[in-house]
């Protein structure tokens, strides 16, 4: 399955460059949380993934952390800004 492969492609990165484990977190997040992405790509399965390697790697915590809590958040409001800017189009669809 291709999206399983996704996630292990994207957790190996992790694994070999723990200094992208921040963005890459900010990106899953953001994609996490935007209404139609999320269906496109296994962001949770990956991000549960990438926290078990956190723990075992000694990364910081407080860095990756505040890397998901932004993406979600500009994830949510980059999907309500759309949604408010298309508001008909989005109530048609």
């Amino acid at each position: 399955m291709i999206n399983a492969e996704l996630g292990d492609a994207v957790i190996e990165f992790v694994r070999a460059r723990e200094i992208w484990a921040a963005p890459i977190v900010f990106g899953l997040a953001f994609l996490e949380s935007f209404a139609f992405l999320s269906l496109l790509v296994p962001a949770t399965v990956i991000l549960f993934g990438i926290s078990g390697l956190l723990g075992a790697a000694s990364v910081e915590f407080w860095p990756i952390y505040t890397a998901g809590v932004l993406g979600a958040f500009v994830g949510d409001w980059f999907a309500f800004e759309l949604a408010l800017y298309f508001k008909e189009g989005v109530a048609r669809l």
